[in-house]
C-alpha cells in the first residue's frame, strides 16, 4: 500500500498506469482507525493502487487540495484527476457499505472506461 503525503502526491498520481483509490484519514479519528483495517484488507482485491494519506496535522495542505472536510474520505484517481469520492459522515465515518459501495462504482467505471 501507498502512503502518500503533501511533498509526493502530484508525483505519485501522475506517474501511476493503474487507478488509484486513496483513504485520507487522520490517526486521532476513531472512525478513521476502524476503517483503515477494513481498506487495507480490501487493497487484496486487486481493482486499483490502494493508497493511504495521514491529515493528522491539521496544516496539512491536502486539506485543502482535496477539499477534506471530514475524515474518512476516499477519493478515486484516474489519469491523475479525481474521478469521484465518497466523504465520512460526522458521527459515523465510513463504513464496510461505502467501501463495498466504491469498490462497485470502480469496478463499473473501468468496465466503461476501457475501450
Amino acid at each position: 500500500m501507498l502512503e502518500i503525503n503533501e511533498m509526493n502526491i502530484d508525483r505519485l498520481l501522475s506517474t501511476m498506469v493503474k487507478s488509484v483509490l486513496v483513504l485520507f484519514y487522520a490517526r486521532w479519528c476513531p472512525f478513521c482507525l476502524a476503517f483503515k483495517s477494513n481498506f487495507t484488507e480490501a487493497a487484496d482485491s486487486g481493482i486499483c493502487v490502494f493508497a493511504t494519506a495521514d491529515l493528522s496535522d491539521l496544516n496539512n495542505p491536502l486539506w485543502e487540495k482535496f477539499n477534506i472536510k471530514v475524515v474518512p474520505t476516499l477519493i478515486f484517481f484516474q489519469n491523475v484527476r479525481p474521478v469521484f469520492r465518497k466523504d465520512g459522515t460526522p458521527g459515523r465515518g465510513l463504513q464496510i457499505d461505502d467501501l463495498v459501495f466504491i469498490i462497485k462504482e470502480i469496478e463499473t467505471y473501468q468496465s466503461t472506461s476501457v475501450g
